[in-house]
């Protein structure tokens, strides 16, 4: 089973972001699989150091979906994640941190979705990942639409879960964005930053 975490911020003191609505997104992309036994789903919601951490603690994903702020300290060439305390106000977890956070419970990849964040937002925090150590990072070059993130979501799931690269499930899920949409440029969005040479970051379990 493919199990996926779904980490959502939005501090009080930050600009508001859907993230409801893209955890809803999330779901409705990963349901067939749900059902089919081959993907499982676990959310942190209002994620804090603490929270975060038991969550990975008791669910070991092998992808982490975060949803929130993200920023890029220029001088210091580290991204940073907006994460909440206890008063939901914002912590920022640099994006060492975070990977080493990641990474010791076993996380391969880590996907950055289309949010409502400023464009390029994650620019800074996707490289760096991969610096410190995340095998993949999958991130969208500006924001998409609802329904391209979803087709997205629905072609990278199957293809991961069916054991493939992670360079063949950002393929497939550009393929189906493509097909979908086939005079938009949306299927251009997603990038993704690799440290792996082969790709392999999962296969399923034989049976």
């Amino acid at each position: 089973v493919l199990r996926i975490l779904a980490v959502a911020a939005n501090p009080v003191d930050e600009a508001p972001l859907g993230w409801q609505n893209e955890i809803a997104l999330l779901k409705e992309a990963v349901e067939p699989l749900v059902k089919l036994g081959r993907v499982e789903l676990v959310t942190c919601e209002h994620a804090t150091r603490e929270k975060l951490h038991m969550a990975l603690v008791e669910s070991q994903p092998a992808v982490v979906h975060l949803i929130g702020h993200a920023s890029y300290d220029v001088s210091e060439q580290q991204g940073y994640f907006v994460m909440e305390n206890e008063s939901r106000r914002s912590v920022y977890l640099d994006a060492t941190e975070v990977a080493r956070l990641l990474r010791r419970y076993g996380t391969s990849a880590v996907v950055l979705n289309a949010c409502e964040s400023a464009r390029g937002i994650w620019a800074g925090l996707a490289p760096t990942l991969v610096r410190a150590d995340i095998p993949a990072v999958v991130a969208m070059q500006w924001p998409i639409e609802d329904r391209a993130a979803v087709t997205f979501s629905k072609a990278f799931y199957r293809t991961l879960a069916a054991g493939r690269t992670i360079d063949e499930c950002v393929a497939e899920g550009r393929v189906a964005m493509d097909t979908a949409a086939p005079h938009s440029l949306m299927w251009a969005a997603p990038v993704l930053f690799i440290r792996a040479l082969d790709g392999q970051l999962w296969a399923p379990e034989s049976t």
